[in-house]
């Protein structure tokens, strides 16, 4: 089984509070994180509501509501579970 080690920070507007760090998620069997593990792993990361999930040609891209109501984008990579 593989494991992956995501380090996070959000991708939105100026200055954003940083996510905080996930522990490692397990992976798939075919080495891949699916777009369900990586919208759970966003909704835990930011406590938020997601809005909008889809696999972007090789990268996720979530759209979530925060608890402070800012909309963000997280892109997860879903070969090491990585938030940006």
């Amino acid at each position: 089984m593989l494991w992956a080690a995501a380090t996070a920070s959000a991708v939105a507007g100026p200055n954003p509070a940083p996510l905080p760090q996930t522990p490692p998620v397990l992976l798939s069997q075919a080495g891949r994180m699916t777009l369900e593990q990586a919208v759970d792993r966003v909704q835990q990361s930011t406590g938020g509501r997601v809005l909008d999930a889809r696999d972007a040609g090789g990268v996720y891209r979530i759209k979530v509501l925060t608890p402070r109501g800012e909309v963000r984008i997280v892109l997860v990579d879903p070969r090491s579970g990585a938030m940006r």
